[in-house]
């Protein structure tokens, strides 16, 4: 797995993530919990990242943002890449990065 990824504040949607960026802006993170969602959930939430998401709400006091992000793992039940998420306590996404699990 990748050991590092670009973080970005309160995203909006997945091309967010995916933006060109410079690497030394890439950090380290731990990933706390991995979550599987259905596909059409998935989709749902890389389309609207700054929803609003139970399931993200429920990790909250688990994860937090600092120099070593604590993340969930956030991925698709067939895909391998995945959304590293650093959810606030209100259930939004405050931090994400894309996570390129791809070998």
């Amino acid at each position: 797995m990748n050991d590092r990824a670009w973080f970005v504040r309160r995203p909006r949607n997945l091309e967010a993530l995916r933006a060109l960026h410079p690497l030394d802006g890439e950090r380290p993170f731990r990933v706390v919990a991995e979550l599987f969602l259905a596909e059409m959930e998935f989709q749902n939430f890389l389309t609207d990242l700054a929803a609003d998401r139970k399931f993200l709400e429920r990790y909250a006091g688990l994860c937090a943002y600092g120099e070593t992000p604590v993340c969930l793992l956030v991925r698709c039940e067939d895909d391998r890449n995945g959304i590293l998420a650093v959810p606030g306590r209100d259930g939004f996404a405050e931090w994400a990065a894309f996570l390129d699990l791809e070998p």
